[in-house]
């Protein structure tokens, strides 16, 4: 881009005229004129949250090494061509990245489960990263080992509630990626979008019966951290059965059925 063009664009930045969200200008650039007021919020934050999504889901991503003649492309490794090429067998990384940032958004929190399988060698092994999954965000729960239950006190750790079969399955911190929205008091969890907005959305009864309808339609968000010094003494048990000593690898088939659920769209 000719340095002409980019003082057009920043001429048009500045002089460009802005415009909020009940803007007939913009409800038509967005597609949803025409339609109910209590809808077209709804259609609103959709379309919004859409739009964020598959602009995440395309930024391309880079990586570089530092050497003693400067910064150079790295080479591309076994989890870099997980990233950019191919995650998982069914799946290119733009949907990847746009299914996580449409959960981290809608629910406060995303995770990608990085399955994998350890590799023994002469002296130690290490942990071989096989594919990336992302998960519904909506059933995980996240839990901080404050009591030490699972031998790494003050460690976290995440349990997924299979929606298709009722089973559950607990990972490990290293095992997923959590990303979450900016919207966090305790560094951990994320606040989801429709949550900030719900004192303002049309007001507090229209933004009551926004999240009321959310909710009849199985889309409560999940964003508290549960720490399991608080838990049962049953359900502590029943999480210790789940610890590290399962072969979570054995898990892979649980993935594909979400998928069918819709948790891969």
């Amino acid at each position: 881009m000719s340095i002409l063009d980019r003082l057009k664009n920043a001429w048009n930045a500045m002089t460009r005229p802005t415009v909020d969200m009940d803007d007939d200008e913009l409800k038509e650039w967005l597609g949803i004129t025409g339609t109910k007021p209590d809808v077209e919020k709804e259609v609103t934050y959709y379309t919004c949250l859409k739009m964020l999504s598959e602009t995440i889901g395309k930024v391309p991503l880079k990586y570089y090494q530092e050497t003693p003649k400067g910064r150079i492309r790295a080479e591309p490794s076994k989890i870099t061509r997980l990233l950019t090429v191919r995650p998982n067998t069914i799946m290119t990384p733009t949907t990847l990245w746009t299914t996580t940032e449409m959960n981290c958004q809608h629910y406060g929190n995303g995770y990608i489960w990085m399955r994998g399988t350890f590799e023994r060698e002469k002296y130690g092994g290490h942990y071989k990263v096989l594919d990336l999954w992302p998960m519904q965000a909506n059933c995980v729960t996240v839990y901080m080992d404050d009591v030490g239950v699972f031998g790494g006190k003050g460690k976290l750790y995440y349990q997924y509630n299979d929606p298709k079969t009722g089973e559950q399955y607990l990972f490990r911190s290293s095992e997923v990626m959590h990303f979450k929205t900016w919207y966090s008091l305790n560094g951990i969890m994320g606040k989801s979008v429709r949550e900030i907005l719900q004192d303002t959305v049309g007001g507090a009864l229209e933004s009551q019966n926004f999240m009321n309808n959310l909710y009849r339609q199985g889309l409560s968000a999940s964003m508290a951290l549960q720490y399991v010094g608080d838990l049962e003494e049953s359900k502590i048990k029943a999480l210790q059965k789940k610890s590290l000593n399962e072969k979570l690898t054995s898990t892979f088939s649980l993935f594909c059925s979400t998928l069918e659920t819709g948790g891969g769209s």
